[in-house]
């Protein structure tokens, strides 16, 4: 098995984001997610994917306090 190295990954994420792109195709994961946390009362959020901070973005914007 052969994994791509950081470099490669980093040439991605850059690309995304001079092109405006978003991985997360807007609020796909966030709109669904956020009804559901805010019935369970939750406030902070760890982001540990990030790869380009757009559902962290996202996340603030609908109220919650995101690492």
């Amino acid at each position: 098995m052969q994994y791509a190295s950081a470099t490669h990954w980093n040439q991605v994420f850059r690309a995304y984001r001079q092109r405006g792109d978003d991985l997360d195709g807007g609020e796909q994961w966030t709109g669904a997610f956020a009804p559901i946390l805010r019935t369970h009362h939750v406030h902070n959020i760890l982001d540990l994917g990030c790869g380009t901070g757009n559902d962290v973005l996202r996340l603030t914007r609908h109220g919650y306090t995101v690492v």
